[in-house]
């Protein structure tokens, strides 16, 4: 019988050249930016976007995959498995779901599981990861679909904003709003709620929130009587805080696995340059 397949929506950070080595589809989302529609894959230039980003006068959009993009990564599996989880952002975000959900209509013969736990970023890349694990062991459907909520209360993610202005004028801003009102220059902290952006907390410098996520991984740690961690360290155009934030948690803690990634631009063009924080699993 065929392995379970895993797909993930590339907003998860996993790098594109990994995914493909590791046999993780990712479901590519589109920055429309200077008359130009980009669809997000192994091409597209990262740097140069950000430099752009950080001069643009007209701001990008973002757009959600196609149906004819979800079609054809159904097809291509269609040929190799029978069984596919789909790790996709929550619908409170992005209108993914319920077009993945219209597709797979059209696949009769597969068992196609829409799994969303509310989350984006490493955190899902991280639970991403560990759901190809569990298929190459040759692991049933339910089984990982079971895991993947369990590990889902064990992993947490966090990025630190430089400022607020680009959530703003993306429109994304959801419950962050009440950060706004602030008169000091705070760098908010943000996590992910039940598929919606939540505020975590707010310090007063990038050196704050680098504490701030210190002592939260030490807490959850201790709250699940664990001592490793599995992490992806995430920046938009901020390698000097993301080194700084992997030589701290490798300073702090036993890590099994640390990534280095630069978050996906549709997260980029929401979060602005300068963001970077961490996803972690606890193990």
């Amino acid at each position: 019988m065929n392995k379970v397949k895993i797909v993930v929506d590339s907003v998860s950070t996993i790098p594109w050249e990994k995914a493909e080595e590791l046999g993780i589809e990712l479901v590519p989302y589109y920055v429309n930016f200077e008359d130009e529609s980009i669809k997000e894959g192994p091409e597209f230039d990262m740097k140069t976007f950000y430099k752009k980003l950080r001069k643009a006068k007209t701001w990008p959009t973002t757009s959600h995959p196609t149906y004819q993009d979800i079609e054809e990564i159904f097809s291509r599996l269609e040929k190799e498995t029978k069984e596919v989880i789909y790790l996709v952002v929550s619908p409170k975000w992005t209108e993914t779901y319920n077009i993945a959900y219209q597709v797979r209509k059209k696949f009769k013969n597969m068992r196609i599981e829409l799994c969303d736990i509310g989350t984006a970023l490493g955190k899902l890349g991280l639970i991403a990861l560990e759901a190809n694990k569990m298929a190459n062991e040759g692991k049933s459907i339910d089984e990982i679909i079971e895991h993947i909520f369990y590990l889902n209360k064990r992993s947490e993610l966090f990025i630190v904003l430089d400022t607020l202005k680009y959530l703003a004028k993306g429109g994304r801003i959801g419950k962050v709003k009440a950060l706004l009102g602030s008169t000091l220059p705070i760098k908010p902290i943000i996590t992910t709620k039940e598929g919606v952006a939540v505020p975590a907390g707010k310090v007063l410098s990038h050196k704050q929130a680098l504490n701030w996520i210190i002592n939260r991984i030490k807490s959850d740690l201790k709250k699940f009587k664990a001592s490793k961690i599995k992490c992806f360290i995430e920046d938009v155009d901020n390698k000097e805080m993301a080194n700084l934030l992997k030589s701290k948690v490798m300073e702090n803690f036993k890590c099994e696995e640390i990534w280095e990634v630069e978050m996906s631009p549709l997260i980029g063009t929401h979060t602005g340059p300068g963001t970077w924080g961490i996803s972690y699993l606890i193990i």
